[in-house]
């Protein structure tokens, strides 16, 4: 479920190289992207309590696993941005790089987006 935060290192990365070198547009970058951990961390945990309750929450799940693949190619464009414009130190760069190495995979990991999609609008579909 929380196959997203494959690329949280990165962001944790980029948190620290902001505190050492604040810049105020990485900075609004960095909390947009916390703001949108934080929705998806409750995403997560609602899909868990409806698998405890024995549902089967397709929608939610696609949606959730959509949501979490944009937001790790988002973490590697920030850490691009931030490192840019920042001073990002070796483990940042390193970091960086392991995160571009990941992301291309995240589109296929539990199901290739465009299958999503798909179980996303046929989940809408009236019965």
């Amino acid at each position: 479920m929380e196959r997203y935060l494959s690329t949280y290192p990165v962001l944790a990365a980029m948190i620290r190289t902001v505190a050492r070198h604040p810049d105020r547009a990485a900075t609004e970058r960095l909390g947009e992207l916390a703001a949108r951990l934080t929705a998806l961390r409750q995403l997560g945990l609602q899909l868990a309590g409806a698998l405890d309750q024995g549902e089967a929450p397709v929608r939610l799940a696609a949606g959730l696993k959509l949501a979490g693949t944009r937001f790790e190619k988002d973490v590697v464009e920030t850490a691009r941005y931030v490192l840019d414009v920042c001073e990002g130190d070796a483990e940042a760069h390193r970091l960086l790089v392991d995160g571009l190495a990941v992301v291309p995979g995240a589109s296929i990991r539990g199901g290739s987006s465009e299958v999503l999609y798909t179980v996303i609008s046929r989940a809408e579909l009236p019965r």
